[in-house]
């Protein structure tokens, strides 16, 4: 959702949490936001790809978000993205999974220091935290497969064999 999105749906008296990959933007933006509409902006160093249809409600909890939707009230933005076949789009989140992220607020670098797995004495630990820098073979072999489908060569031919069945995905 572009800046000038953002201001007319906190103009409206939307809440708004905002993020972009450009931190210094995106602060400048949420304090603009903040300042002109009293609404509260969530900077983030690192954007991820937001979801294809958003709810846009004036609900200040979440049994009044409910209510909305239930009466038929609630109001559904669809976002270009979702028009994308739904299979590559979930590609398209496993590959931002396994990319690396040197900006992370906890320092978890490498996917394998953010996917966590309970082991067999119950304690949850990264898979780094198990399986060290090396991986096993399979885990390698996943990550460079969607590696390989998420490269900027390789996706558009990804997404133009992909079906479109015009479902809702």
């Amino acid at each position: 959702m572009g800046r000038a999105i953002a201001e007319a749906l906190a103009a409206e008296g939307c809440k708004l949490a905002v993020c972009s990959r450009d931190p210094e933007a995106i602060s400048a933006a949420a304090e603009a936001i903040r300042h002109g509409h009293g609404v509260t902006g969530v900077p983030q160093g690192r954007g991820r790809e937001p979801n294809a249809a958003l709810n846009l409600t004036r609900a200040t909890t979440f049994g009044e978000f409910a209510h909305e939707v239930r009466s038929g009230q609630s109001q559904i933005v669809m976002v270009p993205q979702y028009r994308r076949p739904f299979a590559l789009r979930i590609v398209e989140n496993f590959t931002d999974i396994v990319s690396d992220d040197p900006d992370h607020g906890l320092g978890w670098k490498s996917w394998t220091e953010r996917v966590f797995r309970r082991g067999d004495d119950g304690v949850v630990r990264s898979l780094h935290a198990i399986y060290g820098p090396n991986p096993p073979i399979a885990l390698r072999a996943v990550e460079f497969a969607f590696r390989a489908v998420g490269h900027r060569f390789v996706k558009p031919a990804v997404e133009w064999a992909m079906p479109r069945t015009g479902e809702l995905g």
